[in-house]
């Protein structure tokens, strides 16, 4: 093969990575509307009205870009499985923010790279050597020193750690599941970032709202409309199109070390927003986090054979779905 040819391919494989990184940026900030929005209600219901707001404002944006919304007929299993991923996920988190500091929660939901890597390789089959493996290690590191989980800490903090680390896990299944409706189809993508938005949202906050209802009440729900309900769905709404687009175009094995870049923006948005002051720890976490993230984004060794032999991306497809209609 022509080497000219491969290094558009390599730029093409690592599209996604500048969106992954802006949702990483932005992510914070719903985190840190979220905790707002607990002292009001309940974490299930934040997450309802989180996701209603979101889906509102996808539905607006389709509506004023003219884009229709829909889901493929043989994918309307999976994006009700999806959904259910994503909500337990973030209620879980929620549900850490309302327990222990923010950077704290961001860390122990932040299981879901390594998760993410071992199941990309099991499930989707791809390929990744020596320095992704050793690049999410390096981001796991950081992780665990910014968070520093410790057993001589209230039960409450035990109870959001242990929270965290299991939406971890779910946001770790939803990822390689996006990425494999991505791949799925022969080849043609199947996702749609903006109709993934809109569904996925309003189909968890129909799944959740019901019965957030239930069990707060409507007037506590009133208290988090339009504050911040509004800042907290513009911010989901952005994060969550910007992640599935992100895991349109790239390797999950690629993108997952750089979700670890959430923490190097929790930890700034902890201190401006709630006076978490970071300390050395964190700070030497923050360096492996970058090394394991820039690790991660260095291609590995390959045999001229194998180039040869490996399959374009989905969106190297003619008139692949999500080249088409996310630009």
């Amino acid at each position: 093969m022509d080497t000219a040819l491969v290094i558009p391919m390599d730029r093409r494989r690592r599209a996604g990575v500048p969106l992954l990184l802006l949702a990483m940026a932005l992510t914070p900030f719903g985190d840190g509307f979220a905790r707002v929005a607990a002292a009001s209600g309940s974490p299930l219901l934040v997450t309802a009205v989180r996701y209603l707001g979101a889906g509102g404002i996808g539905l607006a944006v389709a509506w004023f870009l003219s884009r229709p919304v829909h889901v493929p007929r043989h994918d309307r299993a999976g994006i009700v499985v999806r959904t259910v991923l994503m909500m337990g996920a973030m209620t879980l988190l929620v549900e850490a923010l309302s327990l222990v500091p923010l950077a704290t929660a961001t860390g122990g939901f932040l299981v879901a790279p390594v998760m993410a890597t071992v199941l990309a390789a099991l499930v989707l089959r791809e390929r990744f050597g020596p320095k992704r493996w050793v690049g999410t290690a390096l981001a796991l590191a950081g992780a665990v020193l910014i968070a520093r989980p410790r057993l001589d800490v209230p039960a409450d903090h035990l109870l959001g750690a242990g929270a965290a680390i299991l939406g971890g896990v779910l946001l770790a299944v939803w990822l390689v599941a996006t990425r494999l409706a991505a791949s799925a189809d022969e080849g043609r993508p199947i996702v749609d970032p903006l109709s993934t938005l809109v569904v996925q949202s309003l189909l968890g906050s129909a799944l959740l709202l019901p019965l957030a209802l239930y069990l707060d009440g409507a007037e506590n729900a009133a208290r988090i409309v339009p504050w911040p309900m509004l800042p907290l769905g513009l911010v989901t709404a952005a994060c969550h199109f910007l992640t599935v687009s992100a895991y349109a175009r790239s390797e999950a094995s690629l993108l997952s070390p750089l979700l670890y870049a959430n923490l190097a923006f929790a930890v700034p948005v902890g201190l401006l927003w709630f006076g978490e002051w970071p300390d050395p720890a964190s700070l030497l976490g923050f360096g492996a986090i970058a090394a394991g993230g820039l690790l991660g984004l260095q291609p590995e060794r390959r045999s001229p054979s194998s180039v040869a032999l490996s399959p374009p991306l989905p969106n190297d497809a003619d008139g692949g779905a999500t080249g088409a209609q996310t630009g």
